[in-house]
Protein backbone atom coordinates (compact mmCIF):
# COMPACT_ATOMS: atom_id res chain seq x y z
CA UNK A 1 0.00 0.00 0.00
CA UNK A 2 3.04 2.36 -0.49
CA UNK A 3 2.61 3.10 -3.71
CA UNK A 4 0.46 6.51 -2.74
CA UNK A 5 2.32 8.23 -0.09
CA UNK A 6 0.29 11.68 0.92
CA UNK A 7 2.98 14.62 0.16
CA UNK A 8 2.14 16.28 3.58
CA UNK A 9 -0.54 17.15 5.89
CA UNK A 10 -2.63 18.77 3.81
CA UNK A 11 -2.72 16.04 1.01
CA UNK A 12 -4.51 14.18 3.90
CA UNK A 13 -6.65 16.52 4.25
CA UNK A 14 -7.71 17.50 0.78
CA UNK A 15 -7.82 13.52 -0.31
CA UNK A 16 -10.14 13.52 2.20
CA UNK A 17 -12.22 16.23 1.14
CA UNK A 18 -12.27 14.88 -2.20
CA UNK A 19 -13.48 11.34 -0.78
CA UNK A 20 -16.29 13.15 1.05
CA UNK A 21 -17.75 15.39 -1.73
CA UNK A 22 -16.53 13.38 -4.40
CA UNK A 23 -18.19 14.24 -8.22
CA UNK A 24 -17.48 18.00 -9.61
CA UNK A 25 -15.48 18.44 -6.11
CA UNK A 26 -13.29 15.74 -6.72
CA UNK A 27 -12.56 16.77 -10.32
CA UNK A 28 -12.11 20.21 -9.28
CA UNK A 29 -9.36 19.11 -6.04
CA UNK A 30 -8.13 16.61 -9.07
CA UNK A 31 -7.04 19.65 -11.47
CA UNK A 32 -5.52 21.79 -8.52
CA UNK A 33 -3.43 18.90 -7.22
CA UNK A 34 -1.72 16.98 -10.64
CA UNK A 35 1.57 16.34 -8.84
CA UNK A 36 -0.01 14.94 -5.78
CA UNK A 37 -0.88 11.18 -6.91
CA UNK A 38 -2.02 10.41 -3.41
CA UNK A 39 -4.64 13.40 -4.14
CA UNK A 40 -5.41 12.24 -7.14
CA UNK A 41 -5.78 8.72 -6.46
CA UNK A 42 -8.58 9.93 -4.18
CA UNK A 43 -10.45 12.44 -6.56
CA UNK A 44 -10.28 10.10 -9.32
CA UNK A 45 -11.47 6.97 -7.85
CA UNK A 46 -14.53 8.85 -6.05
CA UNK A 47 -15.50 9.97 -9.11
CA UNK A 48 -15.46 6.69 -10.73
CA UNK A 49 -17.05 5.38 -7.56
CA UNK A 50 -20.12 8.15 -7.97
CA UNK A 51 -20.46 7.38 -11.57
CA UNK A 52 -20.86 3.53 -11.30
CA UNK A 53 -23.39 3.94 -8.02
CA UNK A 54 -25.35 6.84 -9.98
CA UNK A 55 -25.76 3.78 -13.20
CA UNK A 56 -26.57 0.98 -10.64
CA UNK A 57 -29.20 3.63 -8.74
CA UNK A 58 -30.64 4.18 -12.58
CA UNK A 59 -30.80 0.32 -13.01
CA UNK A 60 -32.67 -0.19 -9.98
CA UNK A 61 -35.35 2.79 -10.33
CA UNK A 62 -35.97 1.42 -14.02
CA UNK A 63 -36.80 -1.82 -12.40
CA UNK A 64 -38.91 -0.51 -9.72
CA UNK A 65 -40.81 1.58 -12.27
CA UNK A 66 -40.79 -1.13 -14.39
CA UNK A 67 -42.52 -3.36 -11.78
CA UNK A 68 -45.04 -0.72 -11.02
CA UNK A 69 -46.10 -0.59 -14.62
CA UNK A 70 -46.49 -4.24 -14.40
CA UNK A 71 -48.47 -4.12 -11.02
CA UNK A 72 -51.09 -1.81 -12.66
CA UNK A 73 -51.34 -3.62 -15.47
CA UNK A 74 -51.66 -7.01 -14.18
CA UNK A 75 -54.10 -5.93 -11.44
CA UNK A 76 -56.06 -4.92 -14.49
CA UNK A 77 -55.66 -8.23 -16.55
CA UNK A 78 -54.98 -10.61 -13.81
CA UNK A 79 -56.95 -9.52 -10.73
CA UNK A 80 -55.23 -12.15 -8.12
CA UNK A 81 -52.06 -12.57 -9.31
CA UNK A 82 -52.10 -8.35 -9.00
CA UNK A 83 -49.85 -8.45 -5.86
CA UNK A 84 -47.18 -10.75 -6.64
CA UNK A 85 -47.07 -8.88 -10.07
CA UNK A 86 -46.09 -5.49 -8.05
CA UNK A 87 -44.14 -7.31 -5.22
CA UNK A 88 -41.23 -7.28 -8.42
CA UNK A 89 -40.63 -3.42 -7.71
CA UNK A 90 -40.28 -4.16 -4.15
CA UNK A 91 -36.69 -6.26 -4.32
CA UNK A 92 -35.13 -3.16 -6.59
CA UNK A 93 -36.45 -1.24 -4.04
CA UNK A 94 -35.04 -3.00 -0.80
CA UNK A 95 -31.55 -3.15 -2.83
CA UNK A 96 -31.85 0.70 -3.09
CA UNK A 97 -31.92 1.10 0.51
CA UNK A 98 -29.43 -1.73 1.36
CA UNK A 99 -27.53 -0.11 -1.44
CA UNK A 100 -27.83 3.63 0.16
CA UNK A 101 -26.52 3.01 3.63
CA UNK A 102 -23.25 0.36 2.26
CA UNK A 103 -22.40 3.42 0.32
CA UNK A 104 -22.59 5.74 3.32
CA UNK A 105 -20.73 3.72 5.27
CA UNK A 106 -18.01 2.76 1.90
CA UNK A 107 -17.72 6.57 2.05
CA UNK A 108 -17.04 7.82 5.34
CA UNK A 109 -14.72 4.64 5.34
CA UNK A 110 -12.61 6.41 2.55
CA UNK A 111 -12.83 9.57 4.02
CA UNK A 112 -11.39 8.05 7.37
CA UNK A 113 -8.56 6.40 5.55
CA UNK A 114 -8.03 9.37 3.28
CA UNK A 115 -7.33 11.69 6.19
CA UNK A 116 -5.05 8.94 8.19
CA UNK A 117 -3.26 8.91 4.97
CA UNK A 118 -3.70 5.52 4.32
CA UNK A 119 -4.81 4.06 0.62
CA UNK A 120 -8.06 2.62 0.55
CA UNK A 121 -9.09 1.18 -2.77
CA UNK A 122 -12.49 0.01 -4.02
CA UNK A 123 -12.03 -3.27 -5.38
CA UNK A 124 -12.40 -3.35 -9.04
CA UNK A 125 -12.27 0.60 -9.75
CA UNK A 126 -9.20 1.15 -7.13
CA UNK A 127 -6.95 -1.00 -8.80
CA UNK A 128 -8.19 0.05 -11.88
CA UNK A 129 -7.66 3.70 -11.29
CA UNK A 130 -4.28 2.93 -9.36
CA UNK A 131 -2.74 1.84 -13.01
CA UNK A 132 -3.35 5.61 -14.59
CA UNK A 133 -2.58 7.63 -11.64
Amino acid sequence: MAEFEPADKDSTLIAALAALFGGLIAIVIYLLKPSDRFVKFYALQQVATDIAVAIIAFALYALVIAGMIAGAAGSAVAGGAAPLISMLSFLPMACLGVGALAYIVFRLYSVYMAFTGNVFKVPVIGNFIAKYV
